[in-house]
């Protein structure tokens, strides 16, 4: 049988039905259907013709990165994610066309994906791919129509919020078994600034004001691309201040770097951080939470939630909702007065 682009015939050496169509050099290609039901060969010869010359989610993701990847687009940073993501949703989509990624492959993907990882990541890696569906419908030929992310519904992904936070004596744990002062002061800074892993590791001299005591963090180096002031205590200030004028060139967290003998500044705290949750037998605990334990810390102090927004540079007060719990000041209060006065003990 023929549609007019291609066609459908037998062979007498096999019991399955074959398929004749142009390929995207105008050449024929013959493959089998696989099956001898006629239908099911018309309905796979409809699909291989509307491959031919379609837009691969391979090729959409060269081009998106080929594009983002240029300076003035997207940060480093988001970059790295996206190429995490990429690793992910690879062995899921790498081979298919734009048109076959529908919502049964992606049911496929977050079912397996979510065997091993949380749904945070899960959602991330999905935020990728419409990126990519996002950039090809806007940018590239032969895309098509419409992102299948936007009515693919992620109710079901539940994000789990971790406030996992340092309490005192697991402060203190830490900084004794820091094996030298600049790992000390990294973790002191990284408690009483609430500053993330990458802008610590971007911080930089000409960013701290040490008369006013703050350090100003630029569009560069903050996650939401905003400029961002954070106070610094008084102690850790002038610890900071001191480290500056040990330092070389602009640098505040730095080492000497063994083979070029020259400093570098650190691109990452993993391997010194890891030591020192093993040391302290903190295993469950992430560099990520000293960020959560400065804000903790601010809530139980009486500290304004609005404020502790601007400081942490969440977008919304929902974001820091979650500490809110920490600040108990009130329920003493009502204690003393409801149980301190109404139901006080009387003494005989």
């Amino acid at each position: 049988m023929c549609n007019g682009q291609g066609r459908t015939y037998k062979r007498p050496e096999s019991k399955a039905i074959w398929l004749e169509y142009p390929g995207p050099d105008g050449k024929k290609i013959r493959r089998s259907a696989r099956t001898t039901v006629q239908s099911e060969a018309e309905a796979e010869l409809k699909r291989l013709i509307s491959q031919v010359g379609a837009l691969t989610f391979q090729e959409a993701v060269v081009d998106f990165f080929e594009v983002k990847g240029r300076p003035g687009q997207l940060r480093p940073k988001t970059l790295a994610n996206y190429q995490t993501s990429l690793r992910a949703v690879a062995p899921y989509l790498g081979d298919l066309t734009m048109t076959d990624i529908d919502r049964d492959v992606l049911k496929e993907l977050v079912r397996s994906r979510r065997t091993t990882v949380s749904d945070t990541s899960v959602k991330r890696d999905l935020a990728f791919v419409s990126s990519v569906f996002t950039h090809a419908i806007e940018t590239m030929p032969q895309a098509p129509e419409n992102n299948p992310l936007l009515s693919f519904t992620k109710r079901h992904l539940k994000e789990k919020a971790r406030t996992r936070w340092l309490r005192p004596h697991e402060y203190r744990l830490l900084l004794d078994n820091c094996s030298n002062d600049a790992h000390r002061l990294i973790l002191e800074t990284a408690v009483l600034t609430g500053m993330r892993h990458g802008e610590l590791t971007s911080l930089r001299k000409s960013m701290i004001d040490f008369k006013k005591r703050e350090v100003t963090l630029d569009v560069d180096v903050t996650k939401n691309a905003k400029e961002r002031i954070i106070p610094l205590c008084e102690s850790l200030c002038l610890k900071l201040e001191q480290l500056c004028l040990e330092t070389p060139n602009d640098l505040v967290f730095c080492y000497m770097d063994q083979g070029s003998r020259t400093w570098k500044p650190y691109p990452s705290f993993a391997n010194f951080w890891k030591r020192l949750r093993t040391r302290s037998d903190m295993e469950d605990v992430r560099f990520h939470d000293l960020r959560h334990t400065f804000a903790s810390w601010w809530v139980q102090g009486g500290g304004d939630l609005l404020r502790l927004k601007d400081i942490l540079g969440h977008s919304s007060l929902q974001m820091v909702q979650r500490y809110a719990h920490l600040n108990t000041a009130a329920h003493h209060q009502e204690i003393k007065e409801i149980f301190g006065t109404q139901f006080g003990h009387r003494h005989e």
